[in-house]
């Protein structure tokens, strides 16, 4: 399993992990001191801003209805955005 991480000292439009759904609560509980922004954004005790997608990101934002999913959540839900992928 390949995970890429990269920080950033404010929120940018890079993707900051791309791992496995199953993994984004995992990460999500460890790096969250409670401040969460829009899509998938947290900053973690530190300060650093972490955006947890999933490693399929790309290929569900293909979708215009995944989009406007993704940009309702704050932690992202995979099945939500799989469902909003759907043709």
């Amino acid at each position: 399993m390949a995970v890429r991480i990269i920080i950033s000292p404010k929120p940018s439009p890079l993707l900051c992990a791309a791992i496995p759904g199953w993994e984004i609560d995992y990460y999500w509980s460890k790096l969250s001191d409670g401040e969460h922004e829009q899509c998938g954004w947290l900053k973690d005790r530190f300060g650093l801003s972490w955006q947890i997608v999933p490693a399929r990101i790309g290929e569900l934002l293909k979708h215009p209805k995944a989009m406007l999913a993704m940009m309702r959540m704050k932690k992202l839900d995979i099945a939500e955005l799989e469902r909003a992928a759907q043709p």
